[in-house]
Formats: C-alpha cells, structure tokens, sequence
C-alpha cells in the first residue's frame, strides 16, 4: 500500500497476500495513523482469520474419498508449489497464501529452471501436472470438508490459466525391427521367469495397467459371452484407479494360453511379487527401447493402439478404461495409415 502521512509518501506492505485480507489491514494501518499512532508505520499487524494450510492438509488426508497414493500425491504436490515460491512449509502458512500471482510466480519458476526447448517442453507438462494435483485439494467435491472453516477466496489459485503445453507426450509405435526383437527375447524367459513373462502378456495383451496386473489372481478371468474376460472391478483387496477403469477385457484363447503358461508353485497372483518382475521385465525393456520415458507402462499403449487400429479409438478407450480424449491424447496411435475413401 501507498499514502501520504505529514507530506511524506509512504510505501509500507500489509504483509497479506490475499486481496480482501490485505484492504482490512491497509485499512487498519490508515485508521491509526489518522489517531496519531506514530508507531502504526511498524507494529500495526492483523491476526489472519484463515486456518493453516496444514490444517486443510489435515482434513483432505482424513477424509477425501479418494485413494490414498492419490492423497499423497496431491499434498505433496501443494507443498511444492508453496515451497518452490514461498520457501515455507505449509504448516508456516495460511489459506490466504493460495493465490492467482502463487500460480503465476510457480509457473515463472519452472521455465526460468528449463535451459532448452526439451526442458520447456517438460517443464510445462510438470508444471501443469503438480497444479493440477494441488488444486485437486479445493476440488468442488471435496470442498465440504472445510465447511467449518473461514476461506478466503480461493478463484484465482483454482482457475489461473494453465500453461500452453508445446509437447503432447502421446505414444509413438515401436519400430517393428525392436518390437519383434524385444518380444523374442520376453519369450525366452517364459519359462525361467514365468512373472515376468505373465505381466508382459497381461500388458501388451490385455492392456492392464502395472497396479492392475500386480493385483490380478485367478479369480478375476470369468466366462463372458462365450469368451473369457479379465474383469477389472472392486474387490475385497483392490479398487481401480477410477469408475471407468472398471472394465471386462476381452481375452482370446491364445492368450489365455500364454497367460497360463508353467504354473507358479504357491503364488496368490497370477503375477507374484509384481513390483519385481516389474523391474526384470523393465531392464529387457530398456535394452531396446532406452528412450522410452515411461517404460513397459509403453505396452499397455501398444495393446490400445492395436485396438484402436482395428477397431477405432472409442473401443480403444473402453479396452483400457480411458476416457475417449485422454486414450486419444496419451495412449494410443494409429500403426496403419489411413486408407483413402
């Protein structure tokens, strides 16, 4: 704030960030120097009337319906908005620091951290991404759990734009020469590695995801139709990422065949200890396809694309329990060109 006080020009921070906040204490500091309070200039403060942020933090953790990585992942992306900006915890700050400019000064952050065109690229992914995940915390359908609490206007933190992403990190098809190369050697191991092999059959064929396939036992392929199915739905010890990954994919014989492959003694899953065949099968991977920023979460998209070739991208999304837009975006490509009419 600005005034003139006995023909002096004073410049002077309320020390709130949020708009209605600050008015009340600039109107506060204007109201003692009036009364001849020589020392409003320094010690005139206002108590904020905002929780902590770690208090909202507190109830979201307890209470939102979501999973709880998804918790995680979301509060920790809030504290390292306020903590690349502001320097602070969020136990250090109030609701009030949740603001259009924290945004904006976020997203400043990110691209003065990127040096090249690839960096910008991904920092506009990442910078989008950890918001969007920070903002999920003042999402409508959580908003409920603060009801007892005063808010200050939260507009400007949820709806600042985001950034124009240059990059759209859609899948592109495995050259043939690697692919086939690469499945030779996942075949080798069938029987020596025969978890490995099983979550390489269950993503590349079924498109199941890495979480899905850690999870699957034999009780998840049922007869459907005429045909086995591997239903993806909530169970007593899983529950999908979202509603639309509650699904039946459709599996053929042959791939039933290789799913069941040699048994493996005394396993509850039909991947047993997913998360370290997960690793094995990742280190063939790398071999022959190093650049590929997600790894073998690519053959889940292989598996889309190959639906999404025959039979088009809304059967692509059903497959692997997408949206039509985002299995469009992220998942799948087309691996035949399209033929003229």
């Amino acid at each position: 704030m600005r005034f003139r006080w006995r023909g002096v020009d004073v410049w002077r921070s309320t020390g709130f960030s949020e708009r209605e906040t600050a008015k009340a204490a600039a109107k506060a500091i204007v109201n003692a120097v009036k009364m001849e309070r020589i020392d409003a200039l320094t010690k005139t403060k206002l108590k904020s009337p905002y929780p902590p942020l770690a208090k909202l933090v507190e109830l979201y953790r307890a209470h939102a319906a979501v999973r709880h990585r998804t918790k995680v992942n979301n509060i920790n992306a809030l504290r390292n908005v306020c903590f690349l900006v502001l320097k602070k915890e969020l136990a250090d700050l109030k609701a009030d620091a949740l603001t259009a400019s924290l945004v904006r000064d976020y997203q400043a952050a990110k691209l003065r951290a990127a040096k090249t065109e690839k960096q910008r690229a991904s920092a506009e992914v990442s910078a989008n991404s950890t918001l969007r995940q920070a903002r999920s915390l003042f999402a409508k359908k959580v908003m409920h759990l603060y009801d007892d609490l005063t808010l200050p206007e939260l507009t400007g933190f949820k709806n600042s734009a985001t950034l124009s992403e240059t990059k759209i990190h859609g899948f592109v098809p495995f050259p043939f020469t690697k692919w086939f190369g690469f499945c030779r050697v996942v075949r080798k191991i069938k029987d020596s590695d025969a978890a490995a092999w099983r979550l390489f059959v269950m993503m590349s064929k079924l498109g199941m995801s890495n979480r899905e396939a850690f999870f699957a036992t034999e009780d998840w392929i049922e007869p459907r139709h005429g045909y086995r199915v591997m239903s993806v739905k909530i169970r007593e010890d899983f529950a999908p990422k979202s509603k639309n990954r509650v699904r039946d994919i459709p599996m053929s014989e042959k791939t039933y065949a290789l799913l069941r492959g040699r048994p493996v003694p005394n396993a509850m899953h039909i991947v047993p200890e997913g998360r370290f065949a997960a690793m094995r099968l990742n280190k063939l991977f790398r071999q022959y396809f190093p650049n590929r920023q997600k790894g073998i979460y690519e053959l889940r998209k292989h598996a889309g694309s190959l639906v999404a070739t025959r039979d088009g991208i809304l059967a692509a999304a059903k497959f692997l329990g997408d949206r039509n837009e985002t299995a469009e975006k992220y998942y799948v490509a087309l691996l035949k060109p399209i033929k003229p009419l």
